[in-house]
């Protein structure tokens, strides 16, 4: 984990950004949200504007999709809600299109009758990756060191690059992006910023 590299990940919530600064504070890298849910999907407001102005800074990009599915079949309408939404940028995109599961998507779960087991959470991830595999984008997931330690199959979804939350030092868990903190200070990005770590080579 010698090579590393220092990103952040953006969505609707980081209202001003200027990325040439960005890129000037020590950014290289951007994971943005294009969106959450699939039935009654939600594209990011400021997706397109973030990576259309990310590129434009010649600052390398991915994406992540928030998922509210309770099962696989929606994870699968979900992956490809996504894949759609980020169909004009695939060719650019340097990082892997990421599949967020975290405290949200299992709230959101619960509140609807989903099962937060670690056998369904796992199953939820596998169909969202499978299904933007099958249609050529390059999977991942996002999670934390909670459904890590206590829910998943990890062996199950190890085909898949793991973007890991965890703030404590770490990463605890071989990764290939950790989300560091929730609270960083990035000149030209107003207000707390999550900034992620990128272990290995460079991706493209």
């Amino acid at each position: 984990m010698s090579l590393q590299s220092k990103g952040a990940d953006l969505s609707a919530f980081n209202t001003e950004v200027d990325f040439e600064q960005a890129k000037n504070d020590g950014i290289q890298f951007a994971i943005l949200c294009a969106g959450v849910g699939g039935v009654s999907r939600h594209e990011d407001r400021l997706f397109r504007w973030h990576i259309e102005n990310a590129l434009r800074a010649n600052i390398k990009v991915g994406a992540y999709w928030v998922v509210c599915a309770v099962d696989a079949q929606e994870a699968r309408q979900e992956a490809r809600a996504f894949l759609s939404t980020t169909a004009p940028y695939r060719k650019h995109m340097a990082y892997p299109l990421f599949c967020h599961y975290g405290y949200f998507s299992m709230e959101y779960a619960q509140k609807h009758g989903g099962s937060v087991d670690g056998e369904q959470i796992t199953e939820v991830i596998h169909a969202f990756c499978d299904e933007v595999e099958q249609r050529g984008g390059e999977a991942g997931y996002y999670t934390n060191s909670t459904l890590v330690q206590n829910r998943l199959d990890m062996e199950r979804l190890s085909r898949w690059k793991l973007w890991f939350a965890e703030y404590n030092g770490g990463p605890e868990y071989c990764c290939s992006i950790q989300q560091i903190t929730d609270s960083g200070i990035v000149r030209g990005i107003t207000g707390d910023v999550h900034i992620d770590i990128a272990y290995g080579n460079d991706p493209k």
